[in-house]
């Protein structure tokens, strides 16, 4: 009988430390919420400024009806950093579960993404999405300088015809028959001459 007396007194006891412990569980459960949504509140103003500072300075950079690599340039280092930010922010934020909402255009993205993986070489942007976002931000026709943006693809096989143009050229000068060395120059510079239309045309 005492066994049993001892045994519903310490099962009381204990019930009755959880009972006590329940509201302050429950208000650390309120507290962790509050300081969750706090910390993704600040987060998300912050990306909200940098965002706005974007869209800012690309209706000025298309204000004069020139957008210079420059202010490519300027405008890359804006998203850039504006996307650093939302990183850290969410790796942060995934304590709490939780993750910023706020993000860029996709036509600023593709904008900046186009001009990044590319080479400015006198031609015009294909399909014009950095004219198409700065038209559209400053609400007039705008001239990309540098013209045309070759992608990283095409600039590779730029590199790749120059240098069998002149691989070909140096190996002709290591032969000793002038008849083989020229037919290599002639086949060296055709190659080089269809890579340039291809690519330029």
């Amino acid at each position: 009988m005492k066994k049993l007396f001892w045994g519903a007194t310490v099962l009381l006891m204990i019930a009755s430390v959880l009972f006590s412990a329940l509201p302050a569980l429950a208000d650390d459960g309120d507290n962790f919420r509050k300081a969750g949504k706090q910390a993704l509140q600040e987060r998300e103003e912050v990306l909200i400024v940098k965002k706005a500072g974007i869209d800012s300075y690309i209706q000025q950079a298309g204000g004069d009806r020139l957008v210079t690599k420059k202010e490519m340039l300027v405008l890359w280092d804006k998203v850039d950093d504006f996307f650093s930010a939302k990183r850290k922010f969410d790796n942060y934020l995934v304590f709490y579960k939780l993750k910023t909402l706020t993000d860029l255009d996709k036509g600023i993205v593709e904008a900046v993404d186009t001009f990044s993986m590319a080479h400015l070489l006198m031609k015009s942007d294909r399909g014009d999405m950095i004219k198409t976002l700065f038209i559209s931000r400053s609400g007039q026709d705008v001239i990309v300088e540098g013209g045309m943006v070759v992608k990283t693809g095409e600039f590779i096989a730029i590199v790749i015809g120059v240098l069998s143009f002149f691989s070909m050229i140096w190996g002709a000068f290591l032969l000793d028959k002038r008849k083989e060395a020229r037919w290599m120059i002639v086949l060296g510079l055709i190659f080089f001459v269809l890579v340039f239309f291809l690519l330029f045309l």
